[in-house]
């Protein structure tokens, strides 16, 4: 879909999780099913393939992984995985998903892990500490009000469905602050 419109806002894990899968249910499978069983047809996994930081968009995701977007600092999805303290749960999907990657016959359809990837991107999230060298706007900055302001995230795209006009790109993770009354 070209026209997608997307722009989420919260806290919470729960809410991380499920803005996350909502984000890629629409164009991206997600069956741990079909990947555990490696005869299936179709796409195994989620697209995710890449991502990029910047402080004006925040963690951009990708859905295609090439020698031109590396040149454009883009980085495979593993590298955030492989970065990320899991659990023996994950290590083994982990594995699971790194072996599959070895097999020819079916490399090109395995993609990252929904459970991987999400926790990955949430423990970016969590450990994020540069606040202050964003780029925050409108309902994003660290307001002064008379309630609290809590550090959450933003989900979003931009026009045509996309982040900083690139056609290979899902959406961004933006570090925010979420704002409360009193």
């Amino acid at each position: 879909m070209d026209n997608k419109v997307f722009n989420v806002n919260g806290e919470s894990r729960l809410q991380f999780n499920l803005t996350l899968k909502l984000l890629l249910t629409d164009q991206y499978d997600y069956d741990v099913e079909k990947f555990d069983t490696t005869t299936s047809f179709g796409r195994i996994g989620t697209r995710v393939s890449g991502y990029k930081f910047t402080y004006k968009k925040g963690l951009i995701l990708y859905w295609l992984m090439d020698d031109k977007l590396k040149q454009k600092g883009v980085k495979p999805i593993e590298e955030l995985v492989d970065n990320c303290p899991i659990s023996k749960t994950h290590h083994k999907l982990l594995r699971k998903f790194k072996l599959a990657l070895l097999d020819k016959d079916i490399s090109k359809r395995v993609g990252i892990p929904f459970e991987l990837l999400e926790h990955a991107l949430w423990n970016w999230l969590r450990n994020f500490n540069e606040y202050d060298k964003l780029s925050l706007g409108n309902w994003d900055y660290n307001c002064d009000h008379d309630g609290s302001n809590h550090k959450g995230f933003r989900i979003y795209n931009e026009s045509w469905g996309r982040v900083d006009n690139d056609g290979y790109s899902i959406a961004a993770i933006m570090p925010i602050y979420t704002w409360y009354g009193k």
